[in-house]
């Protein structure tokens, strides 16, 4: 059987104490990453609502999300307007009165990837876990 002093102890444990940030951090980038291939998947089309998001990490490392990106507007209308990307996209996940033809559904795009999450953050949990058995061995 293997001794271990605590002097390797308590350094294997240091050095597990300033591995677990980055690695957090790691594990968000990645679980935000697969959240915007599912959102992106869900949205469908030709691809101008899918680049119009993108992924969010909290600078301190502590969350992640997908969302319309900030000050970025539509090409104008025929009628001059230009729109918030973040207005757009609300309107097609949610739904939309269409003037004279009534009412156009709402495609859930968040809501279904939002349903997914669950699945997403449990693989980046494993892999978080695994990284940080893999620095715990002594």
């Amino acid at each position: 059987m293997q001794s271990v002093t605590i002097k390797e102890l308590d350094k294997k444990f240091s050095t597990l104490l300033k591995t677990i940030p980055e690695a957090r951090r790691e594990m968000l980038r990645e679980l935000s990453e697969e959240l915007l291939g599912d959102v992106n998947r869900r949205i469908g089309g030709r691809g101008k609502v899918r680049s119009w998001q993108d992924r969010f990490l909290g600078s301190g490392g502590g969350w992640a999300a997908v969302r319309p990106k900030a000050k970025t507007w539509t090409e104008a209308t025929r009628a001059g307007k230009r729109y918030a990307v973040g207005y757009v996209t609300n309107a097609i996940t949610s739904g939309h009165r269409a003037g004279v033809r009534g009412y156009v559904p709402g495609k859930g795009f968040y809501a279904g990837a939002r349903q997914n999450a669950r699945a997403i953050v449990r693989r980046a949990i494993e892999r978080f876990e695994a990284r940080l058995r893999e620095e715990a061995e002594l």
